[in-house]
């Protein structure tokens, strides 16, 4: 390039304290240290000829070594160069977060089963939410929850628009999963717009979450272009999996007996029956929900004095 070029380059590395590397351990002094050297094995931080221009690296077999980070801690780092006319000019300082720890990822609502084979049963789903923890809590690390809904009677997934697809799950999209952020929150929620979800149906949760240094906690868990999660492809299974059947029907109830038709049921007689004794002592009906819905499972009943003595 144009120009004189650079002649040296330097580092300063330092941790929230403000004490620095020195190159091989942290200093005990706070305050700055730039860290130049030309020596033989370290980095090319200072040039016999002077050029631009130029790159620095830190490695393990460098004179000047790559700090020992402590995990969740956050470090700041500044470069400044010396042209040949010794001009010299600093970058802005850059702060970063050394985080190792995975996240952790749990869900309250809807309500789920981790045996497909004894799904949960629910009436509504405005939203999936949950928990999340992790070590670092910093909006500059901040968490990601990955749901993947995929309605097991129709074959079909659901998109980030709240409708379902039924193109496969594959690679091209992210098989299906949609990203939820939780910031530095210590909790996530996916609203669900519409009604996507049909009755008598069954739908199959997996989740799994990303810290902002790339932690896991769980992964896609897909063969490429599968559709199912047995953790036997590139990726580990994910954090969570679960099952629910989906019911917002009311079941049907009709009473039989007593009614307010005409004598013998107006006078508590049971049907067919020729006594003339006002007694009552059986109350029955029917009850059912539909096919393939989760059941009827419990009958209530009121039972009033319109005479208004109890």
């Amino acid at each position: 390039g144009s120009g004189i070029g650079v002649s040296k380059m330097e580092v300063v590395i330092t941790d929230p304290n403000n004490y620095a590397w020195t190159g091989s351990s942290w200093s005990s002094i706070p305050g700055q240290i730039w860290l130049s050297t030309d020596s033989t094995g370290s980095p090319a931080m200072q040039f016999a000829t002077p050029k631009s221009p130029a790159n620095v690296s830190l490695t393990g077999f460098t004179t000047i070594q790559v700090p020992t980070w402590t995990n969740g801690t956050s470090y700041y780092i500044q470069v400044r160069a010396t042209d040949g006319l010794g001009w010299q000019a600093a970058s802005s300082q850059v702060r970063f977060i050394y985080d190792t720890t995975p996240p952790s990822v749990s869900t309250t609502a809807p309500k789920m089963s981790s045996d497909s084979l004894n799904p949960g049963w629910v009436n509504a789903v405005p939203n999936f939410s949950g928990g999340i923890t992790d070590n670092v809590q910093d909006v500059s690390d901040p968490r990601t929850v990955y749901l993947q809904v995929k309605d097991l009677t129709s074959n079909t997934y659901l998109t980030a628009s709240d409708t379902f697809t039924t193109t496969g799950a594959s690679a091209a999209d992210a098989y299906w999963f949609v990203g939820t952020s939780a910031g530095a929150g210590s909790s996530w929620s996916r609203a669900i717009a519409g009604a996507p979800f049909q009755v008598g149906h069954s739908y199959r949760v997996a989740i799994y979450a990303v810290d902002g240094a790339g932690n896991h906690d769980g992964y896609d868990g897909q063969n490429v272009g599968a559709g199912f999660f047995d953790g036997s492809g590139t990726d580990a299974p994910p954090a969570i999996i679960g099952y629910f059947n989906y019911d917002n029907n009311p079941p049907n109830s009709v009473r039989q007996f007593p009614t307010n038709l005409a004598s013998p049921n107006a006078f508590g007689h049971p049907p067919n029956s020729l006594s003339s004794a006002d007694s009552l002592d059986t109350l029955f009906g029917t009850a059912a929900d539909g096919v393939g819905e989760s059941g009827v499972a419990r009958v209530e009943y009121t039972l009033q004095d319109l005479k208004g003595n109890n």
